[in-house]
């Protein structure tokens, strides 16, 4: 797998300098009347993805401008080196960093990952590329070929998938 980031359609020309993922559980202190406190352990928490960088050359504003449409409908899938597979992320935050230039444009981003029951789970879809090749889509959605063809039994011919039909991903 390549080393890239990507969130929906949005792939970063560069991997940011600065990449933070920060795990963590929720923990509740409560007062007891004369014996201190007792601590609630209540769960996972989704996990928090920060990070810095900074796009160059002459894209530089659109790059940034595309990435900040993308707050507008902020929930999407998300790749980030480091994690062994995609996650549903809701986009928190994006920060213009310093004084802009036309082709230098430094920036902070903040994700915040997405848990759902195991209940409430329902499959992810991908509509299929021009390419048409289960390879290509297999990469594009950082899954597996295999598990494609688990999820997808009417596949017949994975170098020849119909345009716009619904993948399930898992």
């Amino acid at each position: 797998m390549s080393e890239t980031m990507s969130f929906r359609d949005f792939y970063w020309p560069r991997l940011p300098d600065q990449v933070e993922i920060k795990a963590s559980r929720r923990v509740s202190a409560l007062e007891q009347p004369y014996d201190g406190e007792v601590l609630q352990e209540m769960g996972g928490k989704g996990r928090e993805i920060l990070g810095k960088g900074i796009f160059l050359g002459e894209n530089a504003r659109a790059d940034f401008n595309h990435l900040a449409e993308l707050l507008q409908n902020p929930r999407g899938i998300l790749w980030v080196p480091g994690l062994s597979t995609s996650i549903e992320a809701i986009f928190k935050e994006l920060k213009l960093e310093g004084t802009p230039r036309p082709d230098r444009i430094a920036y902070s981003f903040h994700f915040l990952e997405v848990l759902q029951s195991k209940l409430a789970q329902k499959p992810r879809e991908a509509i299929i590329g021009k390419e048409g090749s289960l390879w290509v889509e297999a990469a594009r959605n950082h899954t597996t070929v295999d598990l494609l063809l688990e999820k997808n039994p009417w596949i017949c011919r994975p170098d020849q998938l119909p345009v716009g039909k619904k993948l399930i991903l898992f």
